[in-house]
């Protein structure tokens, strides 16, 4: 499991739906925030590296070219 911190609550819904797509459970815990867990958990090393990866696709095609310091992976 991850928790995942965006700045803007606004993204909060477009991001849930990406990790979806990718095979992903997230639950919306606060304003700006996701628990995110791995459908088919291998790890919590490895699943935490899935999320990175899948959130950094994700701010890299975001039209609003998102910096790194806008999401934090806890």
């Amino acid at each position: 499991m991850a928790r995942v911190r965006v700045d803007d609550p606004a993204l909060v819904p477009e991001l849930a739906a990406h990790l979806r797509d990718r095979g992903f459970l997230v639950v919306e815990t606060g304003p700006g925030e996701l628990r995110v867990d791995l459908l088919n958990h291998v790890s919590e090393r490895y699943d935490r590296a899935r999320v990175q990866a899948v959130v950094a696709e994700w701010t890299s095609l975001h039209p609003r070219g998102l910096s790194d310091e806008a999401i934090e992976i806890v």
